[in-house]
């Protein structure tokens, strides 16, 4: 088939660690692209610094690096691996602005790397105000009215023109967090005075802001023939109220419920941002998918061109969602340069001209960061299934507690807050019309009307005589009302009312989530429950990736990847897996991995639903139930309870808590293997820093750095003692702190926590798909047999030779909210250090200046690791008292005002700061709050305890002696078995002279 060129490897770029809506996106469409390039023949290689990713398991590439995803990295791996292609547009903001850093540093030239999917005109687009408003104006898309100022006064003029409030653009493409909102004359003098200021930009860009207008989502495929089709139009519920108009409300775009497809645009709106968005798009080089963002203003129906990003967005991941389509792995063969028509071919799908979307479905994705995501054939339907979904934010509707104030309701709802859907309804419950929501809320009526016709539903439930009517009841069932809130409005159990629901034959049916969208027929095993029809069964999986055994419904689980292995090992038994799964997307639930999957909220009465149709399908061994992250707590006992069987999870015993651990003991995570006799004890992690140190928040090292064999072996026997006592079969989490020469432990929790895909890869043993061959039956004895686990030792006893790996998260403070986790791997703790932190927050300088502030408890410790600051090259400056213990010690030390200090931290004065919590663990004065907040706000590294200034000194040290190279999984995984792997061969050649490759071993 023709293509542009024919790559022979390719490197795919993640997202690294990523906010929570956005984190799933990019690993589904890595790990789709993947799938494809290798079944393509193409030699993968993947660079990704989190590893609860499922496009981190060896498995999926060639060649996989667990680094920080930044274009210094980057530019390593090309450097080593030599691949024809890089292929950013599965990995998000991030991956592109990479790209773009490599193609202007001359770095894809120089090693003759072509660039996939997306052209540079998109990508600086999306980094520069101005080239994006002239490409839209190019295509005719005609973004938000803007003029350019050069001066305060200019900008006052130019607001006259455009009217309040406007949004003030940065004047270079990189500078600041973004733009800012100007509400009236005041704020933007203000503003204006500063943007202009000496020093900073000669230019900035005024824009009308466009609050109040509808945000409209379409998502396209385009081929390299500019053969464009429209995917999926989404519609957010609230209108747009964020400064940069690009986010519909609050700091995250998944605040806002999101609904696929748009409900209340015309057909002639439709056809003009279909014709609009494919003339955009046209001429830029993308190839694949992309999304473009509209607004619409709800009272002249003008439009505006608000975004275009190519790739991986949250929009894509809903849009898959929606339509049932795999649109990654249809982008990644656009990207290869296969053409829309072949690819329909190849799908099998049915040649017409017809290329609209045609669902027979309504997807909702629920008002929260990560938002769950409900499918329903109706909007009411799913709009209550995604509200009652564990982690939706807002919660279900509730008609418990008396009727509020109408009028204050109403005001409550105006503002994009959490909950404001909830407060929307209770304003609706108290009599506020549609027209007053309307004019308040600025959401569309048509959505309003179905919140009204919900309240009416419940009304008529709540106020029927004697027993609820079946007809009643089917009607509160189809617009999704949950049998726990029919019961609180008749005042009945959740199980009385299921009780009543089946004696009157009201079950819901299960159909398939596919649909027809862009010439492509969806053939997906993604279903979803409604109660718009009866009787429907689940259709048994075409080629399961199983045999045809016993089905074992899967739920819940920190990670991804972690569901992901969990299926894989269920499939590799025999067993034919079935994925509950309403997370908005993750490639565990990857609609054509061969599994069905149920977009379902994790809720006792859906969950009995799918277990009942499954179980009419075929035999059902059972539900595994990972708890943790989206798993409500005491949810496999209720199963239990009601006649599931549930595998693996106990029921768990109360564990004292230790009150008076001191504050500098060391905490240490265990994760373990247990098959009823028997431990292994998978990684034992020390966390870097103290107990002080919200756990979440420390750096945590394996193998542990700092504990001796004693403490290992006492670690080993009381996890074993935990595990047996709790009476878990497969993984179980226990974390001690060590003070004193005694070990407390603090926790133990069954089933897989979030560092196990951390220590899986740091082992290289897939603890996950242990831990399921365990639960069905398996003892470690037969893993270590058949090669699943080491022959002999384990996670408590690694060689010495063995490389440290850190896990990290953000920053250790309130100001930098953990935003994901990150894994360096090295065959030292500093080097490794580095690498963790350098992948969550900005990287750790070689040089400069250093300002330092730390509480009189931390002044002893904090001398040694400064004076090798020091010695490094380091200039030291420090807050009086501080200053005064580092010049006794005869660290070379220069004294700041504490007065000013985080002005000068804001100026960039300083490359480091160091500033400890002065305030007591009762909520006194902390000193060091507003110093944290400046570092962070410039994005100066900015270290809060004195061991992870000891831990980022050892990290500067290794730096500076260039200690940090690259290395992937599959050559760690060499190492450990012993296999010695030849070098790569350096180029001799010109750039783009194929380079031959060494073999490649994966993990077992």
């Amino acid at each position: 088939m023709p293509r542009h060129s024919r790559p022979e490897s390719v490197l795919v770029i993640g997202s690294g660690p990523a906010a929570p809506d956005r984190a799933a996106g990019p690993d589904s469409a890595g790990t789709q692209a993947c799938r494809v390039l290798k079944e393509e023949g193409l030699r993968v290689t993947v660079v990704e610094s989190d590893p609860a990713t499922v496009i981190t398991d060896p498995d999926l590439a060639d060649a996989t690096y667990l680094e920080p995803v930044t274009a210094e990295t980057v530019e390593k791996v090309i450097a080593k691996e030599r691949p024809d292609a890089l292929l950013p547009t599965t990995g998000g903001r991030t991956a592109l602005d990479i790209a773009l850093a490599l193609h202007e540093s001359g770095v894809l030239t120089r090693y003759g790397v072509e660039l996939l999917g997306t052209g540079l005109d998109t990508v600086r687009a999306g980094r520069d105000r101005r080239r994006f408003r002239r490409l839209a104006r190019r295509g005719g898309a005609a973004p938000a009215r803007g003029l350019t100022c050069r001066s305060p006064q200019q900008c006052l003029t130019a607001a006259q023109d455009l009217g309040y409030p406007v949004l003030v653009w940065p004047g270079h493409p990189t500078a600041g967090p973004g733009p800012r909102l100007a509400r009236d004359r005041q704020e933007l003098s203000a503003l204006a005075a500063a943007a202009l200021s000496p020093g900073t930009a000669d230019e900035v860009l005024l824009e009308e802001a466009l609050l109040g207008w509808k945000s409209i989502e379409l998502e396209l495929l385009r081929d390299r023939h500019d053969e464009a089709a429209v995917v999926c139009t989404t519609e957010h519920l609230d209108p747009i109220t964020h400064p940069d108009g690009t986010h519909p409300t609050g700091a995250h775009p998944g605040d806002s419920i999101a609904v696929a497809p748009a409900m209340t645009l015309t057909a002639a709106q439709h056809r003009h941002l279909r014709d609009t968005a494919t003339a955009l798009t046209a001429g830029l080089g993308i190839a694949g998918g992309c999304t473009v963002r509209f607004a619409l203003d709800p009272r002249t129906g003008r439009t505006a061109t608000v975004a275009l990003t190519p790739g991986a967005t949250p929009s894509a991941a809903l849009a898959a969602r929606a339509t049932g389509l795999p649109l990654a792995r249809i982008a990644t063969g656009l990207a290869l340069g296969y053409s829309l028509r072949e690819l329909r071919e190849r799908t099998g799908s049915q040649p017409s001209d017809d290329h609209a979307p045609h669902p027979d479905h309504v997807v909702v994705r629920g008002p929260a960061p990560g938002g769950a995501v409900a499918i329903g054939r109706s909007f009411t339907e799913a709009l209550n299934k995604a509200l009652r979904s564990p982690g939706s934010g807002d919660g279900p509707f509730d008609w418990t507690g008396p009727v509020g104030d109408k009028d204050a309701l109403v005001a409550a709802g105006a503002g994009p807050a959490a909950g404001r859907i909830t407060r929307v309804h209770q304003a609706v419950r108290a009599g506020a019309t549609v027209d007053e929501l309307a004019a308040a809320t600025g959401i569309d009526p048509w959505f309003l009307h179905r919140i009204a016709r919900i309240e009416q539903v419940a009304r008529l439930v709540a106020g029927e005589r004697g027993a609820v009517l079946p007809q009643t009841l089917r009607l509160a069932k189809r617009h999704g009302l949950s049998d726990a809130q029919i019961g609180r409005l008749r005042g009945l159990s959740e199980e009385a009312v299921r009780e009543l629901r089946r004696a009157l034959g009201i079950r819901p049916a299960h159909p398939g989530a596919a649909a027809s969208a862009a010439g492509f027929t969806a053939r997906t095993r993604c279903r979803y429950s409604s109660y718009s029809s009866f009787g429907e069964a689940p259709a048994p999986a075409a080629a399961p990736v199983g045999g045809a055994g016993p089905k074992v419904i899967v739920l819940g689980g920190e990670s991804d990847d972690v569901r992901a292995h969990t299926v894989s090992a269920l499939a590799a038994a025999g067993y034919d897996p079935v994925l509950v799964d309403c997370g908005p997307a993750t490639a565990s639930s990857d609609i054509h991995g061969g599994h069905r999957v149920y977009c379902e909220p994790l809720t006792i009465e859906d969950l009995l639903e799918v277990a009942a149709a499954e179980q009419a399908a075929g035999e059902l061994a059972g539900v595994l139930v990972h708890p943790g992250d989206g798993t409500p707590p005491g949810l496999a006992d209720r199963l239990a309870e009601a006649g599931v069987p549930v595998l693996g999870t106990p029921l768990l015993p109360d564990i004292p808590n230790i009150p008076d651990i001191p504050d500098d003991a060391t905490v240490v995570d265990v994760d373990a293997l247990y098959d009823g006799t028997e431990v292994y004890l998978g990684g034992v992690m020390e966390h870097v820093e103290d107990a002080r140190t919200r756990s979440g928040d420390s750096a945590c090292t394996l193998p542990p750095v700092t504990l001796g064999r004693a403490d290992l072996t006492r670690i080993r026997e009381a996890t074993e003692a935990a595990a047996a006592r709790i009476g878990v079969r497969g993984l179980v989490g226990v974390r001690f702190a060590l003070a004193a020469g005694q070990l407390h432990v603090r926790e133990v929790r069954p089933g897989a926590g979030r560092t196990v895909p951390f220590v899986s890869k740091a082992t290289g043993v897939p603890l996950a798909r242990a831990a399921a061959r365990t639960i069905l039956g398996a003892t470690i004895a037969e893993l270590r047999a058949d090669g699943t686990l080491p022959a002999t030792g384990d996670g408590g006893a690694l060689p010495p030779d063995t490389p440290i790996a850190v896990r990290a998260t953000a920053p250790p403070s309130p100001e930098a909210p953990t935003t994901g986790g990150a894994m360096g791997i090295d065959a030292g703790f500093g080097a490794a250090y580095a690498k963790a932190q350098a992948a969550v927050r900005p990287r750790l300088p070689a040089k400069g200046r250093a300002l330092v502030s730390v509480a009189d408890r931390d002044k002893r410790a904090m001398v040694f690791p400064l004076k090798v600051l020091a010695d490094t090259g380091f200039e030291i400056l420090a807050i009086a008292g501080t200053a005064d213990v580092l010049r006794r010690h005869g660290v070379p030390v220069g004294t700041v005002r504490r007065l000013g200090a985080a002005d000068r931290i804001l100026a960039g004065e300083f490359d480091l700061v160091v500033a400890t919590p002065h305030g007591d663990p009762e909520g006194g004065p902390d000193d060091g709050r507003d110093l944290r907040a400046a570092a962070t706000a410039r994005g100066v590294p900015c270290l809060s305890t004195v061991r992870s200034l000891a831990a980022a000194v050892q990290g500067i040290e290794a730096e500076r002696r260039g200690a940090t190279g690259v290395r992937s999984l599959q050559a760690y995984a060499d190492q450990r078995h012993g296999l010695r792997q030849a070098p790569l061969p350096r180029a001799t050649a010109s750039p783009g002279t194929p380079v031959p490759q060494p073999p490649v071993h994966r993990l077992p």
